[in-house]
């Protein structure tokens, strides 16, 4: 009888087969976390964002407009120009149709700014504006229904 110690090359090959097979579940499960976690992070600093500009509007008489290109939402003025300096760049895209101004503290359009990142399990990803409120909500692939 021949004692062995050690492994063999087939229990070798079970083990970094089970180990792959592990890593690459997590890796998944951890991608669809960052993008859940990076849409409702975004949602809230454009919330965050657009408030500030809604309150510039009232208080200093201005007319504001919420400026969307993909990554880049900016707060500006009539002129074009950024205001005090109210953007943000997200983690992940986001897009409008409308185009959402704010004078004298109203939003003068009903409007929504919606992440483009597909089933992303976000509680929050979308910002809907109304004449005279803010809100954060989900959108159903119509409509920002807020939370």
């Amino acid at each position: 009888m021949m004692n062995s110690k050690g492994i063999t090359l087939i229990e070798l090959l079970v083990v970094v087969t089970i180990v792959g097979i592990l890593l690459t579940m997590g890796t998944i499960g951890y991608r669809r976390l960052s993008v859940k976690a990076n849409v409702e992070s975004d949602t809230r600093q454009i919330l965050a964002v657009t408030n500030m500009a809604r309150q510039y509007s009232f208080t200093r008489k201005v007319t504001l407009k919420v400026s969307v290109d993909e990554k880049v939402i900016k707060i500006i003025d009539t002129a074009g120009n950024d205001y005090e300096g109210l953007s943000i760049t997200a983690k992940t895209p986001f897009e409008t149709e409308e185009d959402i101004t704010f004078t004298g503290g109203f939003s003068t359009v009903t409007g929504m700014i919606r992440s483009s990142a597909e089933d992303s399990g976000a509680e929050y990803d979308c910002v809907l504006y109304e004449a005279n409120s803010v809100s954060a909500g989900k959108y159903d692939g119509e409509n920002c229904n807020v939370r």
